[in-house]
């Protein structure tokens, strides 16, 4: 049986809705937004643009709720392949509940039947605010600009470097022999030069 036929037969017309509940949870994942601006992304937001090599590509455009700062946000084909079908009822993407305790609960229910009938040793006492955070940790494990990540989430560098990032023993490694090779650098005095 298909994920839909099981949910339905376990919880009748909730089913609709779940997956919304988890489509904007692995978008939240993906894109580094916040619940509040998940709830608010609508279609016109997602914009294709060339980019002076002449290769197109998928942007989210939005003024994030919080700070009332507008972010560009990349989509990759992966990314947009989670997306929803457009309803024809709503310009929004995700069908999700208006209030942020709404929508947390829903999260909490969805990620419950899914230990229930599916993994059972999942944690269910994520939120909506791991996404932002594993967001960030992948995109600073793997490309490290904190200036780059902090623009896209709509956040400070601060906050980045400071809440988000964690370092690890291999960059503490890496960064041990950076420091040993500038020990090696014979350093030219004023007098010198």
């Amino acid at each position: 049986p298909t994920y839909q036929k099981l949910m339905k037969d376990r919880r009748g017309q909730w089913v609709d809705y779940d997956k919304d509940v988890k489509e904007s949870f692995l978008f939240g994942i993906k894109s580094g937004l916040r619940q509040s601006d998940i709830a608010r992304v609508k279609w016109n937001m997602i914009t294709e643009q060339i980019d002076n090599n002449g290769e197109l590509h998928t942007y989210l455009r939005i003024v994030t709720q919080k700070k009332h700062k507008p972010a560009l946000i990349p989509l990759s084909k992966k990314t947009l392949g989670l997306l929803p079908k457009k309803r024809k009822n709503s310009d929004f993407v995700f069908n999700l509940a208006g209030s942020t305790e709404q929508r947390s609960q829903d999260l909490k229910k969805w990620l419950k039947y899914g230990k229930e009938l599916f993994i059972k040793d999942v944690d269910i006492n994520f939120t909506y605010h791991w996404t932002r955070f594993t967001f960030i940790q992948k995109w600073m494990s793997t490309f490290g600009d904190a200036r780059l990540c902090a623009k896209i989430c709509g956040c400070t560098i601060n906050n980045i470097l400071g809440i988000y990032s964690e370092v690890t023993e291999d960059e503490m490694m890496n960064m041990y022999k950076k420091i040993e090779t500038l020990d090696k650098i014979k350093m030219i005095s004023k007098s010198e030069s």
